[in-house]
């Protein structure tokens, strides 16, 4: 092999690792993305009082992806209430519907 064509092999093989380090990069910057806007976020848990959430977890026995499913459920149909309104409605709900 001659000295120019094995610089170019070479260089064509790390831009290829290059690109697929930025594939990879990209994959775990999107899980971090949304690891930071998920429903555990300490923002959320401040702004809700903590009265509300434990009596709507108790309502569904502490399974908090039901609750947190309700509470996305009136989010979505009112996006322009606080959370606080929004678990209150979806204990509201949850009230009216066991009734």
């Amino acid at each position: 092999m001659s000295h120019p064509i094995l610089i170019l092999l070479l260089a064509m093989l790390a831009g290829s690792l290059y690109l697929a380090w930025l594939v990879i990069d990209a994959g775990k910057s999107a899980q971090r993305r949304y690891r930071r806007t998920t429903r555990k976020s300490p923002k959320r848990k401040q702004r809700v009082n903590s009265s509300t959430r434990g009596k709507l977890l108790r309502m569904v026995q502490g399974d908090e992806d039901l609750a947190y499913r309700l509470v996305g459920h009136v989010k979505a149909s009112f996006p322009n209430q606080s959370d606080q309104w929004c678990w209150e409605k979806a204990i509201w709900d949850l009230e009216r519907d066991r009734n």
